[in-house]
């Protein structure tokens, strides 16, 4: 008896430290991206400076302004999607396509929950990323680039999700 309750104290002690582990590991990468966007925004800043006081010719600043602008956005959508990938739940969209499929598996069933979450997020950055440019925060450039990626990525994810349910029919 005594040692069934020391196992059952041990497992939840371990329990508390993995969801804690956890959740420091997501405070820890938040920092650091909060901390990476606070550091291109200064040198965004001083590349700003060099180019007003002429230190910095017209091209060279252009293409160090898309650089960095392109550096912070992938860092904001990083952030972004560390933030928004704990609330977002794709339940209802997984049912609806494995009500199509005759005999999912478990894997299966977990893999395309989680390729539906993964396009669901970049449905998300790529408006985070349309939203900016149309604020003028992103120049043209920088927005045609991350947008791009982010569509590619997106069309892969697809690819996957149409051939896993493929797969899951045979």
């Amino acid at each position: 008896m005594f040692e069934a309750i020391v196992l059952f104290a041990a497992l939840i002690v371990l329990f508390v430290l993995v969801t804690f582990n956890a959740s420091l590991r997501d405070s820890r990468e938040q920092m650091r991206l909060q901390n990476r966007i606070s550091f291109v925004k200064d040198k965004l800043k001083i590349a700003e400076k060099k180019f007003f006081t002429g230190k910095l010719k017209k091209n060279v600043f252009d293409s160090l302004l898309d650089e960095l602008e392109s550096e912070l956005a992938s860092c904001e959508l990083s952030l972004f999607r560390l933030q928004k990938s704990k609330e977002l739940s794709v339940e209802k969209k997984a049912n609806a396509l494995l009500s199509k499929v005759f005999h999912p598996s478990r894997y299966r069933k977990v893999k395309l929950s989680r390729l539906l979450l993964e396009t669901e997020l970049l449905n998300q950055e790529i408006d985070l990323l349309e939203s900016k440019f149309m604020k003028r925060e992103l120049r043209q450039g920088v927005f045609e680039k991350l947008l791009k990626e982010k569509e590619q990525i997106m069309l892969e994810k697809e690819s996957e999700i149409v051939s896993s349910v493929r797969r899951m029919n045979e």
